[in-house]
């Protein structure tokens, strides 16, 4: 009873109310706008399930188009996860697809609507621009490993495994969505060259790569090999995977205690976003904000007091040629980073937790 005598309410029936708000929040189901907008012969879907299907996306380089949209080839042949060998030597190399003109195509098997925590069931159109990114040759081709961040179904990871020689890691914090990872690798038989591991940005990085399998991740913990090839890592690639303050915030904190595991030279970590745009009403005035892009930005204008020697070399999303037709527009942007050598940072790893 207060003061007036009136009968206050529980709190535990507001506790309750804001559980079940939370709860009707993440069971809200949301859909990529690319099951929408890829058109025409670029993506078609082959196997349909009640939650599930499989696109085939087949990227062609810009140079191969007349104006007519038509293939600039005698003769159009099967299209794989690997580009048609047979022409290879009529082709002429202009820098893309690595040395090669011939269409690429990966079938990538996804989520049709899903809940918000598991939106990584689904591609999303920063996958599809760093998918261009790598086929442009904007990223290097060299010898070392590549870590995908977030890899969802894996559609970069697995672009990034047909291109670079070496192995590269397809990481995520959920079993279920790295399940789906595996199988569109062996879809494009990137199976032998692509390990998915499980790595949760909102744990501690150091258990979750010494755990062993028994302990950390099930069948996708990880090992003391995989840690030896993290040294390895060249290229850390990280699609469309921040989307909100937290997501941000626990990306650079994983980011920072990968630091010292990474390649003891320089590591080039290339990231896309998507400035969503939400309508607010300040005062009497709607106003479009990208709220969860500008958070991101204030970290990445104060970076040097997170992360010792990562900075932002240039954006990149204006140099990506357009090898699928999509909805690409100034909202989602490429950018290419540097990451040094974690130098004196060792001991901070042993921390528990990491907070920015």
């Amino acid at each position: 009873v207060d003061s007036d005598g009136e009968v206050m309410e529980d709190d535990g029936e507001e506790a309750e109310e804001e559980g079940e708000e939370e709860e009707e929040r993440r069971d809200e189901r949301v859909l990529s706008e690319v099951h929408l907008g890829v058109r025409g012969a670029a993506a078609s879907t082959e196997v349909t399930t009640t939650t599930t299907t499989t696109t085939a996306f087949t990227f062609v380089d810009p140079a191969m188009v007349d104006s007519d949209g038509d293939l600039l080839l005698a003769k159009r042949k099967r299209l794989s996860a690997t580009p048609d060998t047979e022409s290879d030597s009529d082709a002429s190399d202009d820098g893309g697809g690595g040395g090669s003109q011939q269409p690429w195509q990966f079938r990538i098997r996804h989520g049709l609507a899903t809940s918000l925590d598991r939106v990584g069931l689904q591609v999303w159109r920063g996958a599809l621009l760093m998918a261009e990114a790598l086929l442009s040759g904007l990223v290097p081709q060299d010898g070392g490993c590549t870590l995908e961040l977030g890899c969802g179904t894996a559609l970069a990871g697995i672009v990034a495994a047909s291109l670079r020689p070496s192995v590269t890691f397809l990481t995520d914090r959920d079993p279920t969505i790295l399940s789906l990872a595996e199988e569109n690798a062996a879809l494009n038989s990137a199976g032998d060259s692509a390990r998915c591991r499980v790595l949760d940005w909102s744990r501690p990085l150091r258990p979750q790569l010494h755990g062993g399998e028994e302990e950390e991740g099930g069948k996708y913990g990880w090992v003391a090999e995989d840690v030896e090839r993290l040294r390895e890592v060249s290229v850390v690639l990280a699609a469309d995977c921040i989307y909100d303050d937290d997501t941000t915030d626990a990306f650079l904190a994983t980011l920072r205690q990968l630091q010292p595991f990474l390649h003891p030279g320089r590591c080039e970590v290339f990231l896309t976003l998507e400035k969503r745009f939400n309508f607010t009403l300040d005062d009497t005035r709607w106003d479009a904000r990208a709220s969860a892009y500008d958070h991101f930005a204030s970290k990445m204008a104060n970076i040097k007091g997170i992360i010792k020697g990562f900075r932002v070399v240039q954006p990149l999303d204006k140099h990506v040629k357009r090898w699928l037709e999509y909805g690409r527009g100034s909202d989602l942007v490429l950018m290419r980073c540097e990451l040094e050598p974690a130098t004196g940072w060792e001991p901070a790893i042993q921390q528990e937790r990491f907070l920015i």
